[in-house]
């Protein structure tokens, strides 16, 4: 499909955009794709910030969860060599707290799990910006790649669910003993 941005070297361009041209399409494929390519630098900037670590791990499962469904996504549109570097720093930065993250909760894996689950997922940023990657790549070599990511998008949705449940917990156990202060003070000053 022609674009209203095509060149017309042989002087017959006539001032109108070509007749298979649809600008508003293009606009929406636009939105789509920075859409696509913030939502994932902003989970993976997240994930590198020195936070709490629910933050951490959740956005570290956001961009995975992402990272996998775009880069599988042969209809969506693909990702360019400067998104895709940018991406892949990204993820290099969020390296040691997605690390950490797991460490904390004691994942039975050892760091070799986690190093191989992040370099599948730097495979899925690199294969987002390719045009049909899996043409000439083996299906259980993609497969592989997606499972090792999605493994590791697991450990670190089940880390947030279990930091979520954790602050709930000492938000009750705040709550009970100021229950408990305010009765035993108010207590003492009836008497």
């Amino acid at each position: 499909m022609a674009s209203i941005f095509d060149a017309h070297d042989d002087g017959s361009y006539d001032g109108l955009a070509p007749a298979d041209c649809d600008p508003e399409r293009e606009h929406r494929e636009h939105a789509a794709y920075w859409s696509r390519v913030h939502y994932v630098e902003d989970e993976l900037t997240l994930a590198a910030e020195p936070r709490e670590a629910a933050c951490n791990t959740r956005a570290a499962s956001f961009a995975l969860d992402a990272i996998r469904r775009y880069a599988f996504d042969r209809a969506g549109p693909r990702l360019l060599p400067c998104h895709r570097d940018e991406l892949l720093v990204l993820l290099m930065r969020a390296k040691d707290n997605i690390g950490w993250s797991l460490i904390w909760r004691n994942v039975p894996s050892d760091d070799r799990a986690v190093d191989a689950a992040i370099e599948a997922a730097a495979a899925m940023i690199a294969l987002w910006g390719e045009v049909e990657p899996w043409k000439d790549r083996p299906a259980d070599l993609l497969a592989d790649v997606r499972d090792r990511a999605r493994w590791l998008q697991n450990e670190l949705h089940n880390a947030s669910l279990e930091l979520s449940i954790r602050e709930r917990q000492r938000a009750r156990t705040i709550s009970a003993v100021e229950r408990i202060k305010a009765h035993a003070l108010g207590g003492n000053h009836a008497a």
